[in-house]
């Protein structure tokens, strides 16, 4: 039987616009993240969850591909 073993998650906010989501919901499924909320209002707010290994994966190509426009934000636990 596989054991699966729990990585542990990291929770991030994150805010784009519309134009952005693809490519947010992109990063997250390579780097094995999820949105656990998102807020569609003007723009769109998400709550991430992301593998702790991933995170700077994430935040560097997210830095790359927005230009510095994309920030995550640790949500202090």
């Amino acid at each position: 039987l596989a054991v699966s073993h729990k990585i542990p998650q990291a929770e991030y906010t994150l805010q784009c616009d519309y134009a952005q989501l693809a490519l947010v919901e992109n990063l997250l499924q390579q780097t094995e993240g999820r949105i656990v909320q998102g807020e569609y209002g003007a723009s769109v707010m998400l709550h991430l969850a992301l593998p702790v290994t991933g995170v700077e994966a994430f935040g560097d190509k997210l830095r790359d591909l927005s230009r510095g426009n994309l920030q995550l934000t640790p949500i202090s636990q």
